[in-house]
């Protein structure tokens, strides 16, 4: 989920993300009898990221809901 959220794009920032819980391994795939596919559902997550320099630790925090209304919250340090 944090590599698909690109928290190497935005170093110092705070964005929304949408994302595919499929296509980051969260949940399978599943299409259902009108053969709709579960993979173009898209969670919302909120990505706080900071680095000191190009050379320091980045720390990213995220808050994220889940489609089955299950909510995280998170905090990870990216070398």
């Amino acid at each position: 989920m944090i590599s698909n959220a690109r928290p190497d794009v935005l170093p110092n920032a705070s964005y929304e993300v949408l994302m595919s819980e499929v296509e980051c391994g969260l949940a399978d795939e599943v299409i259902n009898a009108s053969g709709i596919s579960n993979k173009d559902t898209l969670s919302k997550s909120v990505m706080t990221t900071a680095r000191a320099s190009d050379t320091a630790v980045r720390r990213a925090s995220f808050w994220f809901n889940s489609m089955d209304d299950m909510k995280f919250i998170g905090d990870v340090n990216i070398k």
